[in-house]
């Protein structure tokens, strides 16, 4: 369920700052100046729907390897070059990231720099002990259900 709903939030965000980004002048078959737009994502779900959300409107560059941990990536100046060369930049947020925030925030004082997840509401590292209870309780509901331990 979060994973859809990440999802959902994550292409309604990219659809929202797309079509802000200019008209399409389609009787001619150009377009703004610009176009395509270059769009530079982090990691390769978030490229796979820009991808689609965009279509042959962008041009979209992920810096992220497949089989790479984006919570361990350092961004590399090729990685760098590529963010200051993009209209936009997406990126997940929720921390995965981590080693690129400071290259993100750097960036994001001269160009769009989106996370496709800031209308998630962020959860509490479960120190809050009223949901600790509830969770808990949760718990032993289900075991009492289920007859205790056996």
């Amino acid at each position: 369920m979060k994973r859809r709903l990440t999802i959902l939030l994550a292409v309604t965000g990219i659809c929202r700052i797309l079509s802000g980004c200019g008209e399409i002048e389609q009787a001619t078959g150009t377009g703004p100046k610009g176009y395509p737009y270059q769009i530079t994502t982090t990691v390769g779900m978030i490229s796979d729907i820009v991808r689609q959300v965009a279509g042959q409107h962008a041009v979209v560059e992920g810096v992220v390897g497949e089989g790479v941990d984006p919570h361990l990536y350092a961004a590399s100046i090729n990685d760098v070059k590529a963010f200051y060369a993009a209209d936009v930049i997406f990126y997940n947020g929720l921390m995965l990231e981590g080693k690129m925030s400071d290259v993100l925030v750097r960036v994001g004082r001269k160009k769009p720099v989106h996370a496709v997840t800031e209308a998630i509401r962020q959860e509490t590292d479960g120190s809050n002990p009223q949901r600790r209870r509830r969770g808990l309780r949760k718990i032993l509901e289900q075991r009492r259900r289920r007859g205790g331990d056996r």
